[in-house]
């Protein structure tokens, strides 16, 4: 239904890394992505293949994202999720590549974004949460008419968080545009 552009704007995204450790890369970052300059590479990209749910857990250490803009918390010890661990893994628009590795983790949800009037509309929010480490992905299509104009953002690997409500089952992070 959406591209994955779409999908990446809906998204998310942060601690990207050329690898297994912290990077020293100099990164850039937009309202929803955090990029490293080290990029992926074809074959990467390439890669494709069946991805299988992760084991199900509960979250046992606070967690952020986004410079603290996205935290999970331990979700309270008497939580019980109406919806599935498997009804959102088939339900995640996340991108899914056999070179990341994947959790799936029930938590407590909070983020400033979205508002309305700035009052944030998700706090404590019991939710599954998708998370992809190390996922190679390729941004949208730069913007200006220059003949020197670079026509794709290169391949670089993320981290994508991308939470749905435990409750109703509802993802989250909407799209609204493309990157």
């Amino acid at each position: 239904m959406f591209g994955p552009c779409v999908v990446a704007a809906a998204l998310l995204v942060a601690g990207c890394s050329s690898g297994g450790g912290k990077s020293s890369t100099p990164t850039t970052t937009s309202a929803h992505l955090k990029v490293a300059a080290a990029a992926c590479t074809t074959p990467d990209m390439a890669r494709t293949g069946f991805v299988p749910m992760p084991h199900p857990t509960v979250l046992v250490h606070a967690r952020s994202y986004e410079s603290g803009q996205a935290r999970l918390a331990p979700p309270p010890a008497d939580s019980r999720p109406s919806v599935s661990a498997s009804v959102v893994w088939g339900a995640s628009a996340a991108p899914k590549s056999p070179v990341g590795t994947y959790e799936l983790v029930l938590a407590s949800y909070s983020s400033p974004v979205p508002s309305d009037r700035g009052v944030p509309d998700f706090q404590h929010v019991l939710s599954w949460v998708v998370i992809g480490h190390h996922v190679p992905f390729v941004g949208g299509s730069a913007t200006g008419t220059s003949p020197n104009a670079i026509p794709h953002r290169p391949c670089f690997f993320a981290t994508v968080l991308e939470p749905f409500n435990a409750t109703t089952g509802k993802e989250m992070v909407l799209a609204e545009g493309t990157l």
